[in-house]
């Protein structure tokens, strides 16, 4: 059985992506950013155990979803997995929220095909409590970028998000 630490799950966020979002919220994070608002997530043996398939069918039930932490890509392997049990592929609904800048998430997941294919939005950067602006949409400091992944190839979305002329 391949399991996979979870945090908890949000549903109904309206904070971490555009619409009614559900937010699973992966365990394990060693960014430790500076006044990170989740700190409780930091330790890879918190949390609680679930067999990846439950996370993947509980993906698949939502219409939007958040995949955050923590940061997804400690567990990447056990992330790879979900997203390989994951039905929905190439629909604008699956966000993943990394502290890695979009260097190190390409270099991570350039062997992963299953994240590449089904999420949609990720965004890359830790937060930076100096550069932490009110005005950012959806992130919560100005380094951190959003980018969409389409047809195999990546776009930095930011400003359009930032803009409010990001759509589904």
């Amino acid at each position: 059985m391949n399991t996979v630490r979870i945090a908890d799950a949000t549903y109904d966020s309206v904070v971490d992506g555009p619409g009614l979002r559900t937010v699973i919220w992966f365990q394990g994070c060693s960014h430790h950013c500076k006044n990170c608002h989740n700190p409780e997530t930091w330790a890879p043996d918190k949390g609680n155990e679930y067999d990846v398939a439950e996370i993947a069918k509980l993906i698949d039930e939502q219409e939007k979803v958040t995949l955050s932490g923590g940061d997804p890509l400690f567990q990447i392997d056990a992330l790879e997995e979900i997203m390989k049990l994951v039905q929905k592929k190439n629909v604008l609904d699956i966000w993943l929220y990394t502290g890695y800048n979009y260097d190190q998430f390409s270099e991570l997941v350039k062997d992963k095909p299953n994240i590449l294919d089904k999420v949609s939005v990720v965004k890359c950067g830790p937060f930076i409590e100096a550069l932490k602006d009110p005005n950012c949409k959806f992130r919560g400091s100005s380094n951190q970028e959003f980018y969409r992944i389409k047809d195999g190839k990546i776009y930095n979305i930011t400003e359009s998000i930032d803009r409010g002329s990001f759509s589904d």
